[in-house]
């Protein structure tokens, strides 16, 4: 759940080790001054945090879509995919001013930031490549309320605000269409739930929403219904119905055979492009997921699009039939459909499960 590599243990190691908590806290470290740029890793679990109060406070962030090495305050450093940029002479503020707040950003976040003087680096892409794009910041609405799954709701809610400290309005369905047509927003989170009874009105401004620009997040059946509903064009097959007769079975046996056949809660492998920008951060492309849930999403058309797919033979951990675990394999767990200026993330699986499963909460972040 928390995406770290392990072995399995076999036995004690020659002298055995002993942690400390000093050893498992990260030591902040305030960054030196820099007439250039600061460099912040996305790997970090809370580097969104970073970002989010860098954003809210008025600077420009770039972020790399290439790795590259580069000379920092404390030497040469690698940087991977994702890393944030903070050019110091684009901003609208003073360097002493860029300085205070990237210390402020880290110091909140608890992670490190590293000044370089120059927009040469040692290997990959330089500074000022057009490898590097500037992040806009995200302007979040939310739908809740009858009809819709509470706990994931509240799972979107707590991530963003316990963990990041960015706010995200909540609405019902019936506040939508207003909501989006006023152009305060520019990211839309559907979490599980029956998004029927929107209306042809509303689901045609939703889709212009998307064509300005717009980013849509649907999450579990949300993914379904934005496909049955023809939101987004995929390439989605319905299962058509047998010919032959439904076997005859004991009704003193349905529970039984319902639960058999019931995907209730298990583990599952992935590979996941590390190179996508959903994928940013990732340092490994074997991502665990979490599912619950029998819809199964077929890969992108486009061969850049889907971002997570179930390796064939993906389950790690819990129960799943044979029958489903064919069906599972080699499906998509996350994809990415475009229309117009705008994107359509489609997540099969929960990313933010029950506030605990820190692995795949990066995808969504």
């Amino acid at each position: 759940s928390y995406n770290m590599p392990y072995e399995r243990y076999s036995g004690k190691p020659p002298g055995g080790i002993e942690l400390t908590r000093a050893d498992l806290v990260s030591q902040y470290k305030a960054v030196p001054h820099s007439d250039y740029a600061y460099l912040i890793k996305w790997n970090e679990y809370y580097a969104p945090k970073a970002l989010n109060y860098l954003l809210t406070n008025g600077l420009y962030v770039n972020t790399a879509f290439k790795s590259f090495s580069i000379d920092t305050h404390e030497g040469s450093m690698d940087f991977g995919y994702g890393t944030l940029l903070i050019p110091v002479g684009r901003q609208e503020v003073t360097a002493e001013e860029v300085n205070q707040i990237v210390n402020e950003a880290t110091k909140l976040a608890g992670i490190q930031a590293y000044a370089t003087k120059t927009g040469y680096s040692t290997k990959g892409i330089d500074l000022g490549s057009g490898n590097f794009e500037t992040i806009r910041g995200p302007k979040a609405l939310m739908v809740i309320g009858d009809g819709t799954s509470s706990y994931e709701a509240g799972e979107v809610w707590h991530l963003l605000d316990e963990k990041v400290g960015m706010p995200i309005t909540k609405i019902q369905s019936d506040d939508l269409r207003r909501a989006i047509g006023q152009g305060n927003y520019n990211t839309l989170v559907l979490v599980s739930g029956n998004y029927n009874s929107l209306g042809e009105e509303t689901l045609e401004g939703v889709k212009q929403w998307i064509r300005n620009g717009g980013t849509l997040i649907t999450i579990r059946r949300a993914t379904e219904w934005a496909i049955s509903s023809g939101l987004i064009k995929t390439n989605e097959e319905k299962e058509t119905p047998k010919a032959e007769t439904t076997e005859r079975l004991d009704y003193v046996t349905a529970r039984d055979v319902r639960g058999a056949t019931a995907i209730g809660g298990s583990m599952y492998q992935t590979d996941l492009d590390i190179s996508h920008p959903l994928g940013f951060g990732y340092t490994r492309r074997d991502l665990p997921v979490y599912r619950n849930h029998d819809h199964f999403m077929t890969p992108s058309d486009n061969a850049f699009s889907t971002v997570v797919q179930y390796t064939e033979n993906p389950l790690l951990g819990g129960y799943v039939s044979h029958e489903n675990l064919e069906k599972i394999g080699g499906t998509a767990s996350l994809k990415v459909s475009s229309l117009g200026r705008g994107n359509v993330i489609l997540f099969a699986d929960n990313p933010n499960f029950r506030g605990m499963w820190y692995g795949t909460n990066k995808l969504f972040l």
